[in-house]
């Protein structure tokens, strides 16, 4: 309940910055990373082996959206099942070393 509470309020205060932003400045640009930093401060508030996990399963996603952009920009050749499986092994290590830690 309180990892879904987390989530909710961080994405409540992304949306009220980028909102409150937008009628001052109109350039999305520089309001979207703001809002991003003023919404990552809210994983402070959570506790520390909620926020590894959080950060373990972002990690995931962001190796598995560089690959697919790569792949349509052409500069990694196309595999079957290529996003699955480096999310799967990147997944995997970085629980292998947080649970080193």
């Amino acid at each position: 309940m309180r990892f879904a509470l987390f989530f909710a309020a961080m994405n409540a205060v992304y949306k009220f910055v980028l909102c409150v932003m937008r009628r001052f400045i109109k350039n999305d640009k520089v309001n979207a990373p703001i809002a991003g930093f003023l919404a990552g401060l809210m994983s402070q508030l959570d506790v520390k082996a909620r926020r590894q996990f959080l950060l373990c399963l972002l990690l995931s996603r962001l190796t598995d959206t560089c690959y697919t952009m790569a792949e349509k920009h052409g500069l990694v050749r196309r595999h079957r099942y290529g996003e699955v499986a480096l999310f799967v092994f990147a997944s995997t290590s970085q629980q292998y070393a947080m649970g080193c830690e």
